[in-house]
């Protein structure tokens, strides 16, 4: 992939990556329960650049909850 839309030099070409997230669902009488990890290897890339270079996101995780009524 690229850094750039306009520029197509090997100068904005991203190096290749793998991204491992990873979550477990509990679901239970309507409710919900979502344990995850997104970039579970703390992978650090550049995501873009241009004037500034922007990484990754580092690893983040966290619980999700939700209702269904």
């Amino acid at each position: 992939s690229w850094t750039s839309l306009i520029q197509s030099d090997e100068y904005y070409r991203n190096d290749d990556r793998d991204i491992v997230n990873f979550s477990l669902n509990y679901e239970y009488e309507g409710w919900t329960v979502q344990a995850f990890v997104n970039n579970l290897t703390v992978e650090v890339y550049i995501a873009s650049s241009s004037a500034t270079v922007e990484y990754g996101t580092p690893r983040t995780y966290g619980l999700r909850t939700r209702l269904n009524f």
